[in-house]
């Protein structure tokens, strides 16, 4: 994990590296240790992994596109996320970001993403 984002983690966040499986529902397998937790989330890195579904893409599998999709929901908030999002619009396409703060770019000076904010806000 980058320590940008490390750094910004809860005291209570517990972080653990590995390779993880889930074992059911509500337990993961992370090192050979069961964990369980109502919800889980599993943070890949910078390296997106295919989905298993069909209407769900990665950054680097949704080009070309076969046909331009009449919606999309994009999860993120760095620059591809910001950057996909600016493309479909533009192409038409009804288009949402989904990002988990109320920062985009966090990982760019804070002028920067702050300015990036107020303009991408204006739009969209």
């Amino acid at each position: 994990m980058d320590d940008n984002y490390k750094s910004k983690l809860h005291q209570n966040v517990i972080l653990f590296r590995g390779s993880a499986s889930f074992v059911s529902d509500k337990v993961i397998e992370v090192n050979s240790e069961h964990l369980t937790a109502s919800k889980i989330i599993i943070s890949t890195g910078t390296r997106p992994k295919k989905s298993p579904y069909e209407n769900a893409w990665t950054s680097d599998d949704i080009f070309p596109l076969q046909k331009i999709p009449n919606s999309l929901a994009i999860v993120g908030s760095g620059f591809i996320a910001c950057e996909l999002a600016n493309v479909f619009d533009a192409l038409g396409v009804k288009t949402k970001l989904l990002v988990r703060g109320n920062t985009l770019l966090s990982n760019e000076d804070k002028e920067i993403s702050k300015t990036f904010k107020e303009e991408f806000s204006k739009k969209y």
